[in-house]
């Protein structure tokens, strides 16, 4: 594909799940500039759900060998966490762009080697880390970079799932997803927080993890035999600059109700986010921060990415070294986490 070619770019997407059909096939569809035209999956009922919904659609199981049938663009991974190394670097090597779901990959070597291959073949990769696409996570930004809280200096970042546990096996298994709530909900807050901040490197960081009431919903459903992850990961990160981040993420928690929020604090205040509330005073004001509701952030993400591919855009929406330190620090994370256990 040249830049400022007006035709549909082309997209295949590897792992069709719930995930990728829910939002990550719709944006690509909705977009005026694309169009799914490929599918991959091992589960046939995954792949005939999607030619239901799409004519024409070139599927199989084998990514290459899909890949070589068609003529695509772009590659879009929402498989299981453990094969984003693998698929990515399939999609690369066959000249295709790389879109990744979060998390890229779950070692700092497998990201470098990525863009590398993305540097040695002239392609895009990038990855989707799509709460950057909120409206209120744009304005979040804008509102912190403005010094509307001063000097951010601490982020409390907290994805805790009273009864989460995801049903698919994918999710469940540390060969397939890396780890529990700490790659998967731990992913979008590190990024989150990291970005906030101002995406400086870490310097330190201590974590935590648990099992204690997986093992014991275990006994009583079926369905989480197979589990061998945490279900609660916190951690403390301290970045270069002096801020630091306070983590946790769980699948289970005693707590009554769900939540998932970033409390970025600063010197003249403190912002609540996805709600947008600034609080100032010492507690004694809070001002709620409006903004128009976009959609689904795949939309956004959707948009960005293809901006970028065909140069409406210079740079990465999300610069490859950013990715990078969200990645090397989580496998810190569980490698501390592990050696504790041992």
């Amino acid at each position: 594909m040249k830049t400022g070619e007006s035709r549909l770019i082309e997209v295949l997407v590897v792992g069709c799940g719930h995930i990728a059909t829910t939002f990550h096939i719709p944006a690509w569809t909705r977009s005026p500039h694309s169009r799914v035209s490929g599918c991959v999956d091992v589960n046939p009922e995954c792949l005939k759900n999607c030619q239901k919904e799409i004519d024409g659609l070139l599927v199989g199981s084998d990514l290459e060998a899909v890949i070589k049938q068609g003529e695509f663009d772009v590659v879009h991974v929402c498989s299981p966490n453990t094969y984003h190394f693998e698929h990515s670097k399939t999609a690369l090597e066959n000249g295709c762009h790389v879109l990744v779901e979060k998390p890229m990959c779950l070692s700092q070597c497998e990201v470098e080697e990525l863009g590398e291959l993305a540097l040695r073949y002239d392609r895009r990769l990038m990855c989707g880390q799509h709460q950057r696409f909120r409206q209120c996570s744009i304005r979040c930004k804008q509102l912190i970079d403005s010094g509307k809280i001063g000097v951010p200096f601490r982020v409390e970042a907290v994805a805790r799932n009273s009864n989460g546990v995801p049903k698919k096996i994918s999710f469940l298994r540390r060969d397939l997803a890396g780890g529990g709530p700490g790659w998967d909900l731990g992913s979008h807050l590190l990024d989150a927080s990291m970005w906030f901040l101002g995406c400086f490197d870490i310097q330190s960081s201590h974590s935590y993890s648990s099992s204690h009431l997986l093992e014991e919903e275990k006994k009583k459903t079926p369905n989480l035999k197979q589990a061998d992850i945490e279900d609660f990961l916190a951690a403390q990160l301290v970045l270069e600059n002096g801020a630091f981040i306070s983590l946790e993420t769980s699948y289970l928690c005693n707590s009554g109700s769900d939540e998932f929020y970033c409390a970025i604090h600063g010197s003249e205040g403190t912002l609540i986010w996805p709600d947008l509330k600034v609080v100032t005073n010492l507690g004694g004001e809070t001002e709620s921060i409006e903004v128009e509701d976009h959609p689904w952030a795949s939309d956004g993400q959707v948009t960005e990415f293809l901006d970028w591919i065909e140069g409406r855009r210079e740079d990465s929406p999300i610069p490859l070294d950013q990715t990078t330190k969200v990645v090397k620090a989580l496998e810190k994370l569980y490698a501390s986490c592990d050696s504790l256990k041992k």
